[in-house]
């Protein structure tokens, strides 16, 4: 091989190196955008968590109190009042679950995804 020809193929390599490096940074641009969605997307979600948890769960207990005040002042209604009370208490513990996954989510998403 000659010199020029060994010139040309270094150049030919050099250049497949700048293309594969572009790309790489363009791949790595695009995995940091999506890491900044999926942290708001984390954000909304863990938000609304919160809000949905703390809205229903205040009015159910005051329901749940209400049903059982009116199971001792009407007898008559026993089953379906035992019933209503029986789902909103369901209701209630299922709140309570989303809060504690609520507090087991991490603040911040993830770093598993790393680009070197």
């Amino acid at each position: 091989m000659s010199t020029e020809e060994n010139l040309i193929s270094k150049s030919s390599l050099t250049e497949k190196n700048r293309e594969l490096q572009r790309e790489l940074d363009s791949a790595r641009a695009l995995i940091k955008k999506y890491e900044g969605i999926i942290a708001d997307l984390q954000a909304e979600n863990s938000s609304n968590l919160k809000k949905f948890s703390h809205d229903l769960a205040s009015p159910l207990q005051i329901l749940s109190m209400t049903i059982e005040s009116l199971q001792d002042r009407a007898p008559e209604f026993s089953t379906t009042l035992d019933r209503m009370k029986r789902s909103t208490d369901n209701m209630i513990e299922i709140i309570n679950s989303i809060r504690k996954l609520q507090k087991a989510m991490p603040a911040t998403p993830s770093k598993e995804l790393k680009v070197v």
